[in-house]
């Protein structure tokens, strides 16, 4: 027994430290990484809700790209009092040559935010080249070119997705969001080049519409938890690949613990109900295996079964710190691992106890395929605004 213990011990370390290094690797290679400016037309549409005192930083650095081709920005909203929108009007005046476009449309039903405001950008999108991009982005000045280049090297690219690192928290809680968030991003960009099915990062992705109207269209993975997720299924069972692109970072700020527990919950679900029951429990598994094996020693009082469980959540702990190093994150984070085990603890049985969802002011209801079934929020109303300025 005590010979089967150390090689499964063996094996974590060998699997997590192997899946960390490789996922490092590449993302320093991306990061790194320069290409020449592209020329293919595209239009980039951020849904955006709310504002903070960043968002002009964020929206500018999207402004400024070295690109060659002509680029369409439109920036979608749900309520026309929004804050973010006098922060765009305020970037239009100071980028008279850019092609911007502000709309502002009420949450489709049963759809997240987030969905419905990119079904209404790509109405307005002008170009075949899309790129879905999050608000709350920063990118250096080259990602266009990066999330072009892909398309203009393989024929069959369906979607090039970005590497988006968790940075600036200013709280515990956001902390360990932003710890999960970059362990989730490196597990991803380490698993790409073995197409595994791992759906693509919501932060900034490029697609084609002709792809998306294979698909299915936007509502095809809108009315998901995890539209991301989804999207990026879809788009593997096309038979399409799915193309590792630029770093870009999303500034994570501060919030509260309640929030917190409310985002890793959203993650618990999307993890439960639309990943494969088998890479769920591997992922569950490989996420937690050291507190069973601790817990087991101290009730037999075993000192191999002890001393593995400390083996296993110190080589964690490693691997939180290396992924920290990399990505130019506080190292000493790392230390709160115990913290965010407990916290997936709680969230493991809070997805299977209640599929009640909060988020950004909307309760959903997730079903057993990760749909969201329900909402409670306002009546849906009429499109309320429109602005719009071209070169």
């Amino acid at each position: 027994m005590n010979v089967l213990i150390w090689i499964i011990t063996i094996v974590y370390v060998i699997v997590v430290m192997g899946l960390f290094f490789y996922g490092s690797y590449r993302v320093i290679r991306t990061r790194r990484k320069r290409c020449l400016s592209g020329n293919l037309p595209l239009t980039v549409i951020k849904p955006i809700k709310g504002a903070d005192e960043q968002y002009d930083r964020y929206i500018r650095s999207w402004l400024i790209q070295d690109y060659a081709g002509p680029v369409q920005y439109i920036f979608s909203f749900q309520d026309e009092d929004d804050e973010g929108i006098p922060i765009v009007k305020r970037l239009i005046s100071s980028f008279p040559d850019k092609d911007i476009m502000i709309i502002v449309n009420p949450i489709r039903d049963r759809w997240s935010g987030k969905a419905s405001n990119l079904y209404y950008g790509l109405e307005k999108a002008n170009y075949d080249y899309i790129v879905f991009s999050d608000s709350d982005t920063i990118a250096h000045n080259n990602v266009l070119s990066q999330l072009m280049e892909p398309f203009i090297k393989n024929e069959n690219v369906g979607a090039v997705t970005s590497f988006v690192n968790s940075t600036e928290a200013r709280s515990i809680a956001a902390m360990i969001v932003g710890s999960a968030m970059n362990a989730i991003f490196i597990s991803i960009w380490a698993l790409l080049p073995f197409n595994v099915k791992v759906g693509v990062a919501g932060g900034s992705v490029a697609l084609q519409k002709s792809t998306l109207n294979r698909i299915g269209g936007i509502a095809a993975f809108a009315p998901f938890v995890a539209d991301d997720l989804k999207l990026g299924h879809l788009i593997s069972q096309m038979g399409l690949d799915i193309e590792p692109g630029p770093y870009i970072e999303s500034p994570v700020g501060k919030f509260s613990l309640l929030e917190g527990f409310n985002r890793l919950h959203r993650g618990q679900l999307a993890m439960r109900h639309m990943v494969p029951t088998g890479q769920y429990l591997l992922f569950t598994f490989a996420n937690m295996i050291y507190i069973p094996f601790a817990i087991w020693g101290m009730f037999s009082q075993s000192a191999t079964l002890i001393w593995t469980s400390l083996i296993m959540f110190l080589f964690k702990c490693l691997a939180s710190t290396i992924s920290n190093i990399v990505l130019k994150n506080p190292w000493y984070s790392s230390f709160l691992v115990p913290l965010f085990d407990f916290v997936s603890i709680v969230t493991t049985f809070s997805s299977f106890l209640y599929s009640r969802l909060s988020w950004r002011g909307v309760t959903y209801i997730v079903d057993g395929e990760g749909r969201l079934k329900e909402k409670k929020a306002k009546e849906p109303s009429q499109v309320m605004d429109e602005y719009t300025m071209k070169s």
